[in-house]
């Protein structure tokens, strides 16, 4: 498997991890950091064993935010381009074809939070703080948490927290149903591999179309999303996991998945 200068990137069992490892930047996001996700998220489309992903990070933070350091030179037109291609990034990892858990184990703000908002199921150690503070530098999250945290808690509390560029603290997040579940942070990662199991233990082709119908049928009006849930539902019923899945339950026995 390829090595990254900024993100461990690991298989074991059915689950693939990808950790962010820029600790002593807490681990901010600049070109190189998208250019290897892209390439990690190129293994994981093609890969067929993989049937779960947790991404965190390395160290104190999770994604601390964006590299300033970077950012402060770019012209507009380097500005547009830069997130141009982290949103291409981060839509892919929205949609890719297998359930992803994001572990926050310390800040996620910014680019952070952009990042964790791309997950399916975000769980976060209690102390942990995610936030959007883009405007205290003179910019607004234009990874996607412009669009997507609003979508996600309200734009009521988007906008409040966008606004004032305010830290929210894990059990804020929790509240709002920004995350998940708040652990502490030794049972952080326990907790999630345990999740990633259980899902894995589902139908594979089930969660993989169930995701697609939620993800694309949150740009869709009702009864559209309605017509596009009929369609995949009945495809399901020409796969050989749901006559398993189906016959299991009938026989009162544990079903063997076998991805198709």
């Amino acid at each position: 498997m390829t090595e990254y200068e900024n993100i461990l990137y690991s298989k074991e069992r059915g689950i693939a991890y990808i950790v962010f490892n820029r600790p002593k930047v807490l681990n901010a996001l600049n070109r190189t950091v998208f250019e290897e996700l892209k390439e990690i998220l190129d293994d994981l489309y093609a890969d067929k064993e993989t049937l779960a992903v947790i991404v965190t990070g390395h160290g104190k933070a999770f994604v601390a935010g964006a590299d300033i350091a970077e950012m402060r030179q770019y012209t507009p037109g380097e500005g547009r381009e830069f997130g141009i291609f982290a949103q291409e990034q981060l839509n892919r990892l929205e949609n890719l074809p297998k359930p992803v858990i994001c572990a926050i184990n310390g800040y996620a703000l910014g680019g952070g939070l952009e990042v964790a908002l791309a997950c399916d199921i975000r769980i976060i150690a209690a102390g942990a703080k995610v936030g959007q503070p883009e405007t205290a530098l003179g910019i607004f999250p234009g990874f996607g948490g412009a669009q997507r945290l609003p979508r996600l808690i309200n734009p009521g509390n988007a906008k409040y927290y966008i606004y004032t560029a305010e830290h929210i603290s894990a059990e804020r997040a929790y509240e709002m149903g920004l995350v998940q579940e708040v652990v502490t942070l030794e049972e952080l990662m326990p907790r999630c591999k345990a999740l990633a199991e259980k899902i894995m233990a589902n139908g594979p082709v089930a969660i993989r179309l169930a995701k697609q119908a939620i993800n694309e049928g949150l740009n869709m009006g009702l009864r559209p999303a309605l017509q596009y849930d009929a369609e995949i539902f009945g495809a399901l019923f020409g796969t050989e996991d749901r006559i398993s899945g189906m016959e299991a339950f009938l026989a009162k026995r544990k079903p063997e998945f076998h991805n198709r």
